[in-house]
């Protein structure tokens, strides 16, 4: 079984709540549009986010510990999502899974992860190399390689390797709890303990361009952004260039595979 983990921030540090709940809405819809049964979605949340769509593979658990506050800046917004992480983790235990997949709750995956994974069960893992970068609204799709180094939606390991305490209160933070931070730092780390991740041999995730939605990345400040990726005052222009020539429509097959549809 393949547990997806979807760590979702709080009312309280959202800019827009409806606008949140909507890209979650479209997240959870490509996860649960699964080709296999054999998987389970945990959502790690403060508040269970206004939606319509239900089903019976999703779980949702709120959590009690006080959620950060708009203003904070980017640190508390990080412990926040490794604090749910975390407890997702130690939660998917009892489903008894093979691998585990964190997910960013605004972005969308492939409907062939599950069966994949269940075809494929005593592998490490894999990380997302080939997806697909998309702006909402628009009718045109970026092909991407090397999506790890970009998107958090993009490791997917065997439950075993997390090496998760056995209790969540024996660790604030743990091995786990750094793959949202820097994936591609985590699979080169996975290379260094003896157990390495393979690539995924299809496009299985699509990153939302950040420009327009509420997420973690538009509230970290100038300066960390820069030291974190020193080109990434260049990256407007670069990808205003790879829209207008690598860039492909976006086809009817595309949306079916990832539940992708325009929000507004």
């Amino acid at each position: 079984m393949l547990v997806f983990i979807i760590p979702l921030k709080s009312k309280k540090v959202s800019k827009s709540w409806e606008y949140t709940s909507k890209l979650f809405e479209r997240c959870i819809k490509s996860i649960c549009n699964q080709t296999s049964q054999d998987f389970q979605a945990i959502v790690i949340c403060h508040e269970k986010p206004d939606i319509q769509f239900s089903h019976p593979h999703i779980l949702y658990v709120q959590v009690n510990f006080s959620p950060p506050t708009l203003g904070d800046g980017d640190g508390p917004m990080l412990i926040d999502r490794t604090q749910k992480v975390m407890k997702g983790l130690c939660l998917a235990r009892q489903f008894k899974p093979s691998h585990i997949m964190i997910v960013d709750a605004d972005d969308c995956v492939s409907q062939k992860l599950a069966e994949f994974v269940s075809k494929n069960k005593q592998c490490n893992g894999w990380y997302v190399d080939k997806g697909y970068r998309y702006t909402d609204g628009s009718k045109r799709i970026l092909p991407a390689k090397q999506l790890h180094r970009l998107c958090g939606t993009s490791i997917i390991l065997r439950q075993d390797l997390y090496g998760l305490p056995i209790n969540l209160e024996d660790s604030a933070d743990g091995f786990g709890g750094q793959y949202h931070i820097n994936h591609n730092e985590a699979v080169q780390l996975m290379v260094q303990k003896g157990t390495p991740l393979e690539p995924l041999p299809f496009e299985a995730a699509i990153y939302i361009s950040p420009i327009n939605r509420d997420n973690l990345f538009a509230t970290i400040t100038f300066s960390r952004k820069l030291r974190q990726n020193p080109k990434w005052v260049l990256s407007p222009i670069k990808q205003a260039l790879q829209k207008m020539f690598q860039s492909q429509p976006l086809t009817e097959s595309i949306c079916k595979e990832f539940s992708l549809e325009a929000i507004h």
